[in-house]
């Protein structure tokens, strides 16, 4: 389970070596996996934008990727996903959300309109409207909401805790993009979380490990320190 945008961290590689230690075959994708400045609301410098085209090529590598290393994988919309689709929309040029999609050009992924799913009976995995910090009073609303364990995106940040009950974990997994090279992040200054590339992996619907770039790699993935 990850969030990105593009471009993206070195952290990414390291979803791939974790995914094929633990024998990972499904990923899900939080939202947020296109960018697509030239849609936004928000004003944005012609100099800071990446032409659409150029990221929607990225974009195909990425899902290509994704497709050749997992046998199922499934995206839902994000904030950021939706830009060209509203656009699009508001000049009566196009449906369903799921058009957004088919830009990718890749019949081997599954796409929903919803901007979450269920993993199990444990696990919610969603894109709230609204950014939720970890241990916040929102996450702890989330998690009682829907009396199940939750992985949200759309803050780009990472952590977890424990809810109240000591029953659910609250977890914020981090994105795979480079912070350093996204405009709308180095622009301006923020009381927002710093972000932090990272993934989480849910075993066996009941167990989560959240990743990041100070993971112990020789832990996880049973390498031999020189």
């Amino acid at each position: 389970v990850q969030t990105c945008a593009l471009p993206i961290s070195p952290i990414y590689d390291k979803m791939f070596e974790v995914a094929n230690k633990y024998k990972i075959k499904k990923f899900i994708h939080a939202g947020d996996f296109w960018n697509q400045d030239q849609f936004s609301y928000f004003w944005i410098a012609t100099e800071d934008m990446v032409d659409f085209a150029d990221e929607l090529a990225y974009s195909k590598k990425i899902v290509d990727n994704l497709t050749k290393h997992f046998d199922d994988v499934r995206f839902f919309l994000g904030s950021h996903d939706i830009r060209w689709w509203r656009a699009m929309y508001d000049r009566g040029k196009c449906g369903s959300y799921e058009t957004v999609w088919k830009l990718l050009e890749n019949d081997k992924i599954h796409v929903s309109s919803y901007r979450y799913c269920e993993v199990g009976d444990e696990w919610r995995i969603n894109h709230p409207k609204n950014t939720v910090r970890v241990g916040g009073l929102p996450a702890i609303r989330m998690g009682a909401k829907f009396n199940r364990s939750v992985i949200f995106g759309h803050g780009h940040w990472q952590g977890w805790v424990w809810d109240p009950s000591g029953k659910h974990m609250l977890i914020a997994p981090g994105c795979l993009c480079d912070p350093q090279k996204i405009s709308y992040k180095m622009l301006w200054d923020t009381s927002h979380d710093e972000w932090i590339p990272g993934f989480v992996l849910v075993r066996d619907r009941t167990r989560a490990t959240v990743f990041n770039e100070k993971s112990d790699w020789d832990l996880y993935l049973g390498k031999k320190k020189k």
